[in-house]
């Protein structure tokens, strides 16, 4: 063997992998290698390709070492897994394991402690990321997104989840930088091959007769199989029978070329029978069936019970909070400029040790921490991305209201007398009736009846009374008077007509200022007295008739606003009033939640009305006649028309300096 070490090998991987060419008097190949346990690998060929793939093959099995343990003992939620890799922890240093366990306990733990490992989603870890985005900075969040890689990572090597269900599948957490105004610093799910480019590519590598290629590329799409991952799979064919579980241990550490170590309490006997099974994976169903787990301990793996394994680990997250203990305690004052020091006190209380405790000096607004030096400069951290300005919030509504009125009134009144007597030179011409007199039987004591030449006025004897509403400011009549010089035939007419028109346009704007997340309200109006009777007499009851906003605004991190609002409008209406001359209360308000952009104005709300009436008073039978019914009929007509429309628009007041803190 001392030969090979003086002689120049054929060719060299990159973990130490030599082929070496037969030396004189030889016919065969010779592969050295070091194996991930630190063992001296030697195995002839007969031929120098079978040697070369031997050493890819150890190669392979090099590079993917850090994913061989099993999963008989793996924990069930990402609690568990959380408490197992923090126990992994205590050969790095103390400041990094600290931080690492603020990370997971403040932002993982409070979504993820409970759920199910095998769930885990990049869905899930969006939402751990999106809480932690809503206080903290951007360089924070990135660590918060580097804690959940290390776990999941921990979780790869010791085979607990399957590399394909990455939980952290493009998932971005590092800030994004612009470069000529491209985004970088992540893969963008669109810019990834689609199955039909692979499909593509996997043809044309048959077409190629490149079989071993087109192989290797389809597991890989379909795994997520890294190369060196690739090359170490092996399926393995295994059939015991009642065979001592010790051999078959000793048989996968042959073939996995790992060092297996089991303890005094693993013993019993295995029958199995498996076809095309890979090594590790035969290993852990071997495992699990006799109820037992394995560790991971450098390089080695150690088999026991797996109720002996959660005790050391148990044993081990105990150890460790006693060095937790034992360290000595560190006192800071953080004053704040923005946030309250009560409210933000809690916040800071979860993430100390049990040993820490913190305080209040209401007077100052500061802050009194004391704990180990590794949680106070993580407590400081947190203060300083909640203790940012508020962002202010001003919102401007918009009332308008349009009405229009319409009326049109127009009416007909006549009549008049005749009178037959030989008094009047009129003469009938009979003994009896020797007078006769005809007269229509109602009045309005304005129009002249007693003929063209008398200026006294008298009753005008209307057949038909019909008027339109006219007087002063009302409408206008026209009225004619036909008569005899002696004033024994009289007949009389009267035209009255009345049209109203009217617009009115009302604009209301309150505006109020406000606090994100903080409720605000302003209000503008009057107190209407309203006569309640009841069996003690009366009373009198004030009910206000008013405009008011209430909103409650939150700032989105895309800058854009929602809210909740109550807008209300209540006008006293004097035209419909009660039986005590009460007015009635013209009520409109709207309740509503919505999302707008910062500057943006909305429309929330709209309500049109129109009202229309025809009216007709006639009299019957004579009103119905065709041309000649209008003789006898008045026509009321009205047209009432609102509008009514609500808009609204949000403005940040403080958007740059509430960014700058961290918004």
């Amino acid at each position: 063997m001392a030969g090979y070490r003086r002689r120049k090998p054929l060719v060299s991987y990159e973990y130490g992998t030599r082929v070496y060419a037969p030396s004189e008097g030889e016919s065969r190949y010779r592969v050295v290698a070091t194996d991930a346990d630190g063992q001296r690998v030697f195995a002839k060929f007969s031929s120098e390709d079978a040697a070369r793939h031997r050493a890819r093959e150890i190669e392979g099995r090099l590079a993917s070492s850090v994913l061989l343990p099993g999963r008989a003992n793996a924990p069930t939620t990402v609690g568990g897994l959380i408490d197992r890799y923090l126990v992994s922890l205590s050969s790095r240093s103390t400041r990094y394991a600290e931080r690492q366990e603020y990370l997971l306990r403040m932002w993982v733990r409070p979504v993820l402690d409970v759920h199910a490992l095998s769930a885990w989603t990049p869905s899930d870890s969006e939402a751990v990321l999106d809480r932690a985005r809503r206080t903290l900075a951007p360089s924070t969040v990135q660590n918060v997104g580097s804690a959940m890689r290390a776990l999941v990572t921990f979780a790869y090597k010791n085979r607990w989840i399957p590399r394909e269900a990455d939980p952290m599948w493009l998932v971005r957490y590092s800030p994004t930088a612009e470069v000529q105004g491209q985004a970088i610093g992540f893969i963008p799910r669109s810019s990834l091959p689609t199955d039909e480019e692979c499909d593509r590519l996997f043809k044309a590598l048959d077409a190629a007769e490149q079989a071993t290629w087109a192989l290797a590329m389809r597991l890989k799409h379909r795994s997520g199989l890294r190369w060196g991952e690739l090359i170490a799979l092996r399926p393995i064919d295994l059939d015991f029978q009642n065979a001592d579980i010790h051999q078959i241990l000793r048989l996968l550490s042959d073939v996995g070329q790992v060092n297996i170590v089991t303890t005094d309490d693993v013993k019993g006997n295995v029958t199995i029978r498996m076809r095309e099974t890979p090594w590790d994976q035969a290993l852990d169903v071997i495992l699990r069936s006799k109820g037992l787990g394995m560790a991971r301990e450098g390089n080695l793996i150690r088999v026991a019970p797996q109720a002996v394994l959660e005790k050391e680990q148990e044993a081990e997250i105990a150890r460790q909070r006693v060095a937790v203990e034992l360290k000595p305690l560190s006192t800071k004052l953080v004053a704040l400029s923005y946030a309250s020091a009560d409210k933000i006190m809690p916040r800071v209380q979860d993430m100390l040790s049990p040993r820490g405790k913190v305080s209040v000096d209401e007077r100052t607004n500061t802050l009194i921490i004391s704990d180990i030096p590794g949680n106070l400069a993580l407590a400081e951290d947190l203060i300083r991305n909640l203790d940012t300005q508020t962002p202010q919030v001003l919102i401007e509504a918009r009332i308008v209201e349009a009405r229009t009125n319409f009326l049109r009134d127009v009416g007909i009144q006549w009549g008049g007398s005749g009178l037959g007597s030989s008094a009047i030179g009129n003469p009938t011409g009979l003994a009896f009736p020797s007078t006769i007199g005809v007269a229509g039987g109602s009045s309005d004591n304005l129009t002249r009846t007693d003929g063209l030449l008398n200026n006294q006025a008298s009753s005008p004897n209307y057949v038909v009374n019909l008027p339109a509403a006219v007087g002063t400011g009302q409408g206008g009549a026209l009225g004619l008077t036909f008569g005899s010089v002696a004033g024994n035939v009289n007949v009389n007419l009267r035209l009255s007509a009345a049209e109203t028109t009217g617009s009115v346009r009302i604009l209301s704007a309150p505006k109020i200022t406000t606090l994100d997340n903080v409720q605000a309200s302003i209000e503008q109006g009057t107190a209407i007295p309203i006569s309640v009777v009841s069996a003690a007499g009366v009373n009198t009851q004030f009910i206000d008739a008013k405009l008011s906003l209430t909103v409650r605004p939150h700032v989105t991190h895309e800058g854009s606003i929602i809210m909740s609002l109550d807008i209300t409008r209540n006008d006293p209406d004097f035209s419909r009033t009660g039986a005590r001359g009460d007015p009635t209360i013209l009520k409109k308000q709207t309740k509503t939640e919505m999302l707008v952009r910062d500057g943006d104005t909305a429309v929330i709300g709209g309500i049109y009305s129109r009202n229309t009436s025809v009216n007709y008073n006639k009299i019957p039978w004579l009103g119905d006649i065709p041309i000649l019914g209008w003789l006898f009929k008045q026509r009321k007509e009205t047209d009432d028309r609102s509008e009514l429309l609500i808009f609204i628009t949000p403005r940040i007041v403080n958007r740059q300096a509430s960014i700058a803190g961290g918004r």
